[in-house]
């Protein structure tokens, strides 16, 4: 019965909801998926309290209240997330700054000047598959890796929804969508082709990725390590992004310099890799996904150091 309780969930989540809620006018609309997604965290206490005592072991002095202010907006934020997916049929070239503000674009634009492979790269932050959308709509071709969607871990109504997802950005991308289950050749050939792959660097390593610790957020996190021993091995310069959320409903795309691997060694590119992205969880905590499960690939540093 539970089991048929949530895929019924599911259903109307993906298949009735967010379609109809995406033909409302679009500020009205992120105004209604916010709510959605606050009470709906607010309906799994245990799992909203577990987040908050998460975020207060990396950012110590936050009140009980403004943690759990901070996971809550997280949660409107994830909602705001996949209702992107489904106005994502009408964004194009001409109408991309109604969606977000792009800045910082010469920095990719030089990068792939420079006629070496590019990884543009971000974190699970902010709603993260818009600047790769704009860019598209623009005209910028982009391959993504993605998770892996095909496994039997994923509810059907899940499943269904990201396949969704993901024809909606090859759509605009124009580029592969290459899953991790996937044959890791069709990596090396985007990157031979000298065109750009988009990775997400912060997920929780797969049973058969390379992963690695290294100090993060004042702790020790284990997380894959693909994407720079991918740069090192194909010259591809790394350029960061992020999708930040700027308050009144504004998104912003930022683009960062670009990383170069040449001359550097693992550890010391991966901790290159990982500045922006943990600069940029420090400054807006409320806009990265990964609260929930931290504990899966994070130790504060009493605990890394066997205190």
């Amino acid at each position: 019965m539970a089991l048929t309780r949530n895929r019924l969930r599911l259903f109307f989540r993906y298949r009735l909801y967010y379609p109809l809620l995406a033909r409302l006018p679009s500020r009205l609309a992120y105004r209604i998926a916010t709510v959605w997604g606050v009470r709906a965290a607010l309906r799994h206490p245990a799992r909203l309290e577990g987040a908050c005592a998460d975020l207060g072991r990396v950012l110590t002095g936050l009140s009980p209240e403004r943690r759990r202010s901070l996971v809550l907006s997280q949660q409107g934020m994830l909602a705001r997330e996949v209702l992107d997916v489904y106005r994502l049929c009408w964004m194009r070239a001409d109408n991309v700054h109604r969606y977000i503000r792009l800045e910082g674009v010469e920095h990719l634009e030089r990068a792939v000047a420079s006629g070496r492979p590019v990884i543009f790269y971000s974190a699970h932050f902010g709603r993260l598959i818009m600047p790769a959308m704009a860019l598209g709509a623009l005209g910028t071709r982009t391959s993504c890796l993605t998770a892996d969607i095909s496994g039997p871990h994923l509810p059907p109504e899940e499943r269904h929804f990201l396949a969704f997802k993901l024809r909606q950005m090859q759509r605009l991308m124009g580029g592969e969508m290459i899953q991790k289950s996937d044959s890791l050749r069709r990596l090396y050939r985007v990157l031979n082709r000298r065109e750009i792959l988009i990775v997400i660097v912060d997920a929780p390593p797969g049973r058969n990725e390379a992963a690695q610790e290294f100090p993060f957020l004042g702790g020790t996190a284990r997380l894959a390590i693909g994407t720079v021993r991918l740069a090192q091995r194909t010259g591809a310069l790394l350029v960061p992004y992020f999708a930040l959320e700027e308050g009144a409903g504004r998104l912003g795309g930022r683009v960062l310099p670009a990383i170069d691997p040449a001359g550097q060694d693992e550890d010391t590119l991966l901790r290159r890799v990982f500045e922006p992205v943990e600069e940029q969880i420090r400054s807006h905590p409320e806009q990265w996904w990964l609260w929930q499960s931290l504990k899966a690939f994070w130790r504060p540093a009493s605990t890394a150091h066997g205190n």
